[in-house]
C-alpha cells in the first residue's frame, strides 16, 4: 500500500481511509474497468433500429472487440480483473447480474419496438 499511495502521491494512511487493504484498492479498479465495459455494451444495446437478434449479435461482436483491444492496450488492467474475478465470487455475481440486466433490455426494449411497428 505504501508503494501505490506513493504513486498516487499520498500517504499510506490516506490511502487506507479509502480502502482495507490492497485486495479492496484491487476490487475498485476492477470494479471500475468492468464498468467501463458495460457502459460501452449499454451503448450498443440501446442503439435504435435493431431487431433482438441484431442485437445480440452486436453485442456479442461489441464484446469481442473490447476484449481484444482493452487487452492489448492494457494487459495488467486485465490481469487484475482476472486475478479479481478468480478470488472475489461477489465481483463475478455483479458482474453476472450486470450481463443478464444487459440481456433482459434487450429484449424488454426491442419487444417494445415491435408492439409499436404492429
Amino acid at each position: 500500500m505504501a508503494e501505490i499511495a506513493g504513486d498516487a502521491k499520498m500517504s499510506a494512511a490516506n490511502l487506507y481511509r479509502y480502502f482495507d487493504n490492497k485486495q479492496e484498492l484491487g476490487v475498485a479498479c476492477a470494479k471500475q474497468c468492468i464498468e467501463e465495459f458495460f457502459d460501452a455494451l449499454r451503448a450498443v444495446v440501446r442503439r435504435p433500429g435493431f431487431s433482438a437478434a441484431q442485437c445480440l449479435v452486436e453485442l456479442a461482436r461489441a464484446t469481442v472487440q473490447w476484449t481484444y483491444c482493452h487487452t492489448a492496450q492494457q494487459p495488467r488492467v486485465n490481469e487484475l480483473v482476472d486475478m479479481i474475478l478468480g478470488h472475489r465470487p461477489d465481483v463475478v455475481y455483479w458482474r453476472d447480474s450486470c450481463t443478464c440486466a444487459l440481456i433482459a433490455e434487450i429484449f424488454v426494449a426491442r419487444q417494445r419496438f415491435s408492439r409499436v411497428r404492429y
